[in-house]
């Protein structure tokens, strides 16, 4: 499309300049390790359970983080996006909340009730509210870059969450390692779908030009669900486009029923999120793809490179960040803006809510 290789009208288009920022992802990324290999150790005492606490883009780093060290660490990690927070939270439990505003009422609510049960706190935002009472109760802050929108934060919020799980050393030299491997990765994969990059070269633009005028229906299984989650919203908030995802093989109980009887009825841009497949993983994604196939509908797969489950991770993560800013230009609509959502906000503060 004549639009995406046109730098004048990106620039009109893109008025905040979304595409610096999500440009910016892999070098952000670098200068946050140095700072995370910095950290000195914490004694935080024993530690049992871990807990992420965030909503929107501040959620997302902690949905990385448990899906990349689930086979890793002994401790489970779990993420929670509401106001309260599970019945087995206590003074075992290292809870790191993630505001990037530090104004989310619902992180908030949830990370006061984690203080008032003695869990062990870190607290992640910009500023706001959480760093206020981050100081006053002398819980451990980690402070991020201010001036971005929260989606456009993500190396800042998903490196600066690593920090306590490294200081207390629950991660260490081949998480590092695993990093390392992802920068480097998704450095190259930028050369390939920067704006500079034309359209017919561009892979990116392509999968936009694909979704164009459909709504994005996202598959993935195992570690790439979070990744979904994160091109549905991205989608959502960049492209201003429904879009919706499902977890495979799941889906395959349920969701493959009605999708065989009324695939006709929806303009669905299905997209499959894949990697190296085990075959039980493999034929269940198949058959998927056979059923669009068979109605006349070319999916669009989108395969993970790199050595580390984070490294493809991010891969397949920074593609559908592109994707979805070129989405946005397509759609003659600037991908910063969420007005919808600036006034929920704004009717919350007048009622006396964060």
């Amino acid at each position: 499309m004549e639009e995406l290789d046109n730098i004048e009208y990106i620039k009109k288009i893109d008025r905040e300049n979304m595409g610096a920022s999500i440009h910016s992802l892999p070098d952000d990324m670098f200068a946050l390790l140095r700072k995370l290999k910095d950290f000195e150790t914490w004694n935080m005492g024993e530690i049992n359970k871990i807990l992420f606490a965030g909503m929107g883009g501040s959620a997302i780093a902690g949905d990385l983080v448990s899906h990349w060290l689930m086979d890793r660490v002994d401790a489970p990690i779990f993420v929670v996006r509401s106001p309260g927070i599970p019945a087995w939270v206590d003074e075992k439990t290292l809870g790191i909340f993630i505001s990037y505003s530090g104004n989310t009422k619902e992180t908030i609510s949830a990370f006061k009730e984690a203080k008032d049960r003695g869990s062990k706190i870190v607290t992640i935002s910009s500023g706001g509210l959480l760093e206020e009472l981050s100081k006053k109760y002398k819980i451990r802050h980690i402070k991020v870059k201010k001036g971005m929108q929260p989606r456009a934060a993500i190396a800042h919020l998903f490196l600066s969450s690593l920090i306590p799980l490294y200081a207390n050393r629950i991660i260490g030299k081949k998480e590092m390692e695993d990093i390392e491997e992802t920068i480097n990765s998704i450095k190259e994969l930028r050369e390939e779908i920067r704006i500079e990059e034309p359209s017919d070269k561009n892979v990116a633009k392509k999968i936009a030009i694909k979704i164009r005028g459909k709504m994005p229906w996202i598959y993935a299984y195992d570690f790439l669900i979070p990744v979904a989650r994160r091109w549905v919203t991205q989608i959502n908030e960049n492209s201003k486009t429904l879009a919706i995802y499902f977890e495979v093989p799941e889906c395959n109980h349920n969701h493959v029923v009605a999708l065989a009887e009324n695939i006709k009825e929806f303009k669905i841009a299905p997209v499959f999120l894949r990697s190296e497949e085990d075959e039980f993983t493999q034929i269940n994604m198949d058959y998927l793809e056979e059923i669009y196939r068979k109605n006349s509908i070319e999916p669009i797969e989108v395969k993970a490179h790199g050595e580390s489950k984070l490294a493809k991770m991010f891969y397949s993560l920074y593609l559908g960040d592109y994707v979805s800013y070129y989405l946005s230009l397509l759609r003659n609509v600037d991908p910063t803006p969420v007005d919808t959502i600036a006034k929920l906000k704004r009717r919350l503060r007048a009622q006396g809510r964060v």
